[in-house]
């Protein structure tokens, strides 16, 4: 990228505004639809992939690195069409595949009252967004500085330059830090914090909030961005107005000689700036270092200076929004009742829970995983009603139970359904389990009684008319 090509320059910026547009265009796109039905201690999921080529009742080619790791995770052959629909079927449990990358378990945890079951996966993206946030502010930083350094050698004894370089390295830093504070929130949500344009519009407003232009001069900004191959001089004017109203000087006021004098002779400063880079002493050892923080060497020319590329690859270090790959999964968990808990779309007519999400795979992604959860119970409405006349303990208090009862020692899981097996709809239900003790526990300890205690607690609540439990 060289800065004495302006047109490059604005080429760039214009495909940042518009990058939320593309988006929506036409591409080829990886689907995965996934199918889960609960077995008890496994999950049946029956996967579904296929590439969507952009063009109506056309398939893509599935890449065939990918579907191999797919079918391993199924202990299937890898299909010699990789241009069709694939499907694959078996049962996991507890821990789910990384056929679509990420990690999930699905667990069951039974009593002898009932169960509760829970459904939790993450597909693609990445848990470790911070080193990716401070990447991309410590970029920012870095390249303020060899603005900086440049502006101080080429305005050297300019009655602005105290303006100017505080200017940048205040107002404009803090600027340019929110807008990629902007889009890094929507690359790091797996949904997008962000309905399509309205990032572009939130950096458009943030930029007119901060007096960078006013929302009348759009149709100048659009002109000079994206309209229009021979407007530099229009984009030049709006740039410095605006560096100029974030240094405090109104809108009716003469520009600062300096902004003036860049406005009327960009191409100038243009060459200069990529010269100075090429020949200053410090701004070669900056890029050293930077490049050797990075892990990598520094590039010199014939002539012995530093190419701006080089420069720009030394302080971005990295890409600040690496892509990887995106994916559409939809997935669809069966269950016999609504869940307790779920962040996922639940449909009562058919007892479905969807999610649906884009998936990000690749390295050193700055997203986070899209996650899915549910959880869910199912009494054991026979056994219950058999020793309680009816069924005592559901969702909520069932979840607890089920985790209290598998949390019991053998011993003490022993001596507890030993009790309840003891039990029948003659059985005094409330006083025999509220003169329950563990064998192993002191009887001033309540530590191992939280199920003794909600079972209690709900039968001395049910109705006498719904309870054919002998109660006194």
């Amino acid at each position: 990228m060289h800065f004495s090509s302006f047109p490059v320059v604005r080429k760039t910026f214009s495909g940042f505004l518009l990058a939320s547009f593309l988006l929506l265009c036409g591409c080829k796109n990886t689907v995965y639809e996934l199918e889960l039905h609960p077995q008890e201690n496994k999950l049946q999921r029956q996967l579904m992939t296929r590439v969507d080529s952009g063009k109506k009742g056309e398939l893509g080619t599935l890449d065939k690195e990918t579907i191999g790791r797919i079918a391993a995770e199924y202990q299937a052959e890898v299909p010699d069409n990789l241009k069709s629909e694939l499907r694959f079927s078996a049962a996991f449990g507890p821990q789910m595949p990384q056929d679509i990358g990420g990690t999930g378990w699905y667990n069951y945890w039974p009593s002898s009252m009932g169960a509760l079951y829970s459904y939790t996966e993450q597909f693609g993206g990445n848990e470790k967004l911070s080193g990716g946030l401070d990447r991309g502010l410590l970029a920012i930083d870095r390249l303020l500085l060899v603005l900086t350094v440049w502006v101080e050698a080429e305005f050297d004894g300019a009655r602005d330059l105290e303006q100017v370089t505080a200017a940048i390295n205040n107002e404009i830093r803090a600027d340019l830090r929110n807008i990629f504070l902007l889009t890094w929130l929507e690359e790091a949500s797996p949904k997008g914090v962000y309905d399509d344009e309205e990032l572009l519009v939130r950096i458009i407003q943030y930029l007119s909030n901060q007096g960078y232009f006013s929302p009348t001069d759009m149709p100048q900004l659009y002109r000079a961005v994206v309209a229009s191959d021979d407007n530099d001089e229009m984009l030049l004017a709006l740039i410095t107005r605006g560096l100029a109203t974030r240094m405090g000087v109104p809108g009716d006021e003469p520009l600062p000689p300096s902004l003036d004098a860049f406005g009327n002779d960009w191409k100038s400063y243009a060459e200069s700036f990529e010269k100075f880079v090429q020949s200053s002493e410090k701004i070669q050892a900056l890029a050293r270092d930077w490049a050797a923080e990075g892990g990598s060497n520094i590039e010199l020319n014939e002539e012995g200076g530093i190419e701006l590329q080089s420069l720009i690859d030394a302080f971005l270090d990295i890409d600040i929004f690496p892509t990887g790959s995106s994916s559409h999964l939809q997935v669809a968990l069966h269950l016999p009742d609504k869940p307790l808990a779920t962040n996922g779309d639940y449909d009562g007519e058919t007892s479905v829970v969807t999610w649906s999400d884009r998936v990000t795979n690749g390295e050193d992604v700055n997203k986070l995983p899209a996650s899915f959860f549910a959880f869910w119970t199912a009494p054991a409405i026979e056994f219950q009603e058999q020793r309680f006349g009816t069924v005592v303990i559901d969702g909520p208090e069932l979840a607890e139970y089920a985790l209290w009862s598998n949390g019991l020692t053998s011993k003490q899981r022993a001596e507890w359904e030993a009790l309840l097996e003891g039990l029948d709809a003659e059985s005094d239900a409330i006083g025999v389990v509220r003169n329950f003790k563990f064998s192993d526990l002191p009887e001033s300890s309540t530590a191992g009684y939280a199920g003794v205690n909600d079972l209690h607690r709900l039968l001395a609540s049910t109705p006498d008319e719904a309870d054919e439990t002998k109660v006194e």
